[in-house]
């Protein structure tokens, strides 16, 4: 199982949604520190459990995901980060919850 990334408002509603079928993501997190060494947010993705980001956290996880993408070379995970990067710039709202949902 791969780590999906849902956005959710204050009530827990999910207002957006970027699954993981290829666990991309998963495979990403053990690469972390090489491709984006200065990640505050980033580092903290657990591909076994969950991280939730506010709205204080997400502008910083979208600057570290634009780098993410630029330090891959695989296309596909290129542009699966992409996908979560849009998806965190649209969650950058009151009220709204980033989640990282892991196996």
């Amino acid at each position: 199982m791969g780590i999906d990334v849902v956005w959710k408002g204050e009530s827990g509603a999910v207002l957006g949604e970027v699954a993981d079928p290829h666990m991309l993501l998963s495979r990403f997190v053990n690469t972390v520190q090489r491709a984006v060494p200065e990640s505050v947010c980033l580092r903290f993705l657990d591909p076994a459990g969950d991280v939730c980001f506010n709205q204080l956290q997400i502008p910083v996880l979208a600057q570290e995901l634009a780098l993410a993408v630029r330090a891959i070379g695989e296309p596909r995970l290129q542009s699966h980060l992409a996908q979560v990067r849009a998806l965190a710039e649209r969650a950058n709202a009151l009220h709204t919850y980033l989640w990282f949902i892991g196996d």
